[in-house]
């Protein structure tokens, strides 16, 4: 039984925000989980109603940075941000380990709501 994904609340997105940097620590047994080389990886935030893909980040695009043990969702700019709809996603981090595997590693809520001062 795999106790994978993990629970993770990926807190508020402000549409039209500079989104935080997040970085993220991950271990198996106390010690930094081993992508391998070419590990890949994205997360994605889906909109809990539709399904709808609201957005993403991915090492493809360079918005993610993957070291083992460690990934990092680079900040998004307002550019990015300002068209997303006001909705509550489901986020996921899923890592495809340089031999193949793939790893949903952590899943949980994204809200995104609107900026009060822009409307």
């Amino acid at each position: 039984m795999s106790l994978l994904p993990i629970k993770h609340d990926f807190g508020t997105l402000t549409r039209g925000d500079t989104t935080d940097a997040r970085g993220f620590t991950i271990d198996i047994d106390g010690a930094p989980a081993i992508w391998g080389d070419g590990a890949s990886a994205f997360c994605q935030a889906r909109d809990i109603q539709t399904g709808d893909l609201v957005v993403e980040w991915s090492t493809a695009a360079g918005t993610l940075l993957l070291a083992d043990g460690a990934v990092l969702l680079n900040e998004l700019p307002p550019a990015t941000t300002r068209d997303l709809p006001v909705t509550r996603c489901t986020c996921e981090l899923e890592i495809t380990y340089g031999d193949g595997r793939v790893k949903t590693w952590l899943r949980g809520p994204l809200l995104i709501e609107a900026d009060i001062a822009k409307q």
